[in-house]
């Protein structure tokens, strides 16, 4: 039959009677546990190259029998380790991917099987360093995975230094706007190192059509410094 409730490990004894009326017994358990499911924690992963990652568990098992064994298809990127133990993902991914799909299968004791599927991407941030000095059409490569659809204003940052200047300045980002095919936005700075000075940048991102984006400056003007190096321009996903 179809045990209809879960129930824990009970103790039964078997009688059997024979036509001369003599008597024998036996014993066993019986436990019913609840079917194995699987159970989606994490339903997607964005994760940063050559960064190391929260040990995560995407797809949990709940119910069945207990110890359970966890298995992923296809074989996790490069640096990233799963456990098959807990089901947990961890590790440093040490290569770009775009955006896979992942399935896990968990099995209890009982053999019974569940599984639940997660995405995972890597991505390498807009990065560069010392491309200056900046002036007006200046153009530079970053190399960036993804689309320019990506990139937030609350994600870019950059350094700035001007050789007036002793040390570098803090670059804030403004007058942030985006299209399907190209970002726009102004960096500014206030001081350097003591040394007052007003500084803005106009930088326009198109797609350069071989995986990264193309900055090019435009615009460029520097008050009480002679010339400013933007030194990295960074994208964080």
């Amino acid at each position: 039959g179809t045990p209809s409730a879960t129930q824990a490990s009970t103790s039964y004894t078997v009688t059997v009677t024979d036509s001369a009326s003599q008597t024998a017994s036996g014993n066993f358990t019986l436990a019913v546990g609840a079917s194995l499911s699987a159970t989606i924690r994490t339903a997607s992963y964005s994760l940063m190259q050559n960064s190391a990652m929260s040990s995560d568990i995407p797809v949990l098992a709940t119910g069945g029998v207990s110890p359970y064994t966890y298995r992923v298809a296809p074989a996790l990127p490069a640096g990233l380790n799963f456990n098959p133990s807990t089901g947990a993902v961890s590790g440093t991914p040490s290569a770009a991917q775009a955006s896979t799909s992942y399935t896990v299968t968990v099995t209890d004791s009982a053999s019974q099987t569940a599984s639940g599927n997660f995405t995972l991407m890597i991505r390498v941030p807009l990065q560069a360093s010392t491309i200056g000095p900046v002036e007006d059409g200046d153009s530079r490569t970053f190399m960036a995975r993804g689309t320019l659809s990506d990139i937030e204003s609350s994600n870019l940052s950059a350094e700035l230094s001007a050789d007036s200047c002793v040390g570098g300045a803090g670059a804030g980002v403004s007058d942030f706007s985006k299209t399907s095919s190209q970002i726009s936005f102004s960096l500014f700075a206030a001081d350097c190192g003591g040394g007052n000075f007003n500084l803005r940048i106009e930088v326009m991102l198109t797609d350069n059509g071989s995986g990264g984006v193309t900055a090019r400056t435009q615009n460029a003007s520097c008050q009480y410094c002679n010339r400013v190096t933007l030194q990295t321009l960074t994208y964080t996903p």
